[in-house]
């Protein structure tokens, strides 16, 4: 069975978290343990650490209250190149210099166990490819070189399956807490009479971005007779289907024939329930392109794009247009500094002040 290292401040405020994380990595069906984990000698040696961390399928590392220790050790894993997954009680906790990394805050958090077990599982079925989603920065940029990628530049490249050309890609779906690309909606309308299908970054090779090409690793009759699904749904439609269903409307989608259901006046910026089986932080890159972006104290410019580790799939920053027409500049923005995307208002909002940027 494969292991999951934790590493957390060794303090009693942390044994009920260790538990919790305990619990989730056995889900992922992992067996979890801690560098203390026996004692040598009644204290933790270094030589141990190192031990531990070495023998290691995958790493949860918890930045909550920021320990020297705990940052030693993550600083270790990431020389050996592991697959750590970052956690925190609150974004505060994690230092500037790992922006750009996959990042969950576990308080008041009803999903984090969830999308930790989802991240826990890619660690270990793909190693290689997570553990390069470690922040590669330098003054809060993006080092220059070939790590980081515009999101926009895939756009219209060719889907190539084992046995031939199924489309071009024309949208990404990400998930809005880890940042993570999910998903290439490919439009197939060249050979078959569905217009699109959603296809999982897991099937897909590395794209060359030079030729604007995907290898993936399915077949054509694979991609034929793949389940039918409404792209737009999770995303662009998923605000509708919550109000269908708090109000008990028919949605225009649906086969309503012809009912007549009453207008209602909603209040503007009014969130509603979404009690759907689509996951709610299921986003439409090209549907969020052009939002708001908002610090605390106001606005800041418009999402132009979106930066992502090639290797990884993650997207580590929003390229946000700030000023006005004349005076407009490009700012890189983490994706950790956001605190939530609201539909309502097309609004991405951070919990930092502009002063701050």
């Amino acid at each position: 069975m494969k292991q999951v290292l934790i590493i957390h401040p060794s303090t009693s405020e942390f044994k009920a978290t260790y538990e919790m994380l305990s619990d989730v990595v056995a889900k992922a069906g992992a067996a979890p343990f801690r560098i203390d984990e026996p004692l040598s000698a009644g204290r933790v040696v270094i030589a141990q650490v190192y031990r531990a961390i070495e023998k290691a399928d995958a790493i949860i590392c918890d930045l909550s209250t920021t320990n020297a220790n705990v940052m030693y050790q993550l600083g270790y894993a990431h020389a050996l190149g592991k697959p750590v997954v970052v956690i925190a009680r609150t974004v505060e906790d994690v230092p500037f210099d790992l922006s750009g990394v996959p990042f969950l805050a576990y308080a008041n958090s009803n999903e984090f166990a969830q999308e930790l077990r989802k991240m826990v599982s890619e660690a270990l079925e793909n190693p290689r490819a997570f553990a390069k989603m470690r922040d590669r920065v330098v003054g809060g940029r993006p080092r220059e070189g070939n790590m980081f990628q515009s999101l926009e530049a895939l756009w219209d490249s060719s889907v190539i399956a084992t046995d031939g050309e199924i489309g071009h890609v024309c949208n990404f779906l990400f998930d809005d807490q880890s940042w993570m690309i999910r998903y290439a909606v490919v439009d197939v309308r060249s050979w078959l009479s569905r217009h699109d299908v959603l296809i999982a970054v897991r099937a897909l090779d590395q794209p060359d971005w030079t030729n604007k090409t995907f290898q993936v690793h399915l077949t054509k009759q694979q991609v034929r007779h793949s389940p039918d699904v409404d792209s737009k749904k999770p995303v662009s439609r998923q605000q509708e289907v919550a109000m269908s269903e708090y109000y008990g409307w028919p949605g225009y989608w649906e086969d309503s024939r012809n009912l007549e259901f009453p207008l209602i006046s909603l209040p503007v910026g009014r969130e509603f329930p979404v009690s759907t089986q689509e996951d709610p932080h299921l986003r439409s890159a090209e549907a969020v392109s052009g939002y708001e972006v908002w610090a605390e104290d106001g606005e800041i410019g418009r999402l132009e794009g979106f930066i992502v580790d090639e290797n990884s799939w993650h997207i580590g920053y929003l390229d946000v247009k700030a000023g006005d027409w004349l005076h407009s500049r490009s700012v890189l923005i983490p994706t950790r500094w956001v605190k939530g995307i609201s539909w309502a208002d097309h609004r991405v909002n951070l919990h930092h002040s502009r002063a701050g940027l």
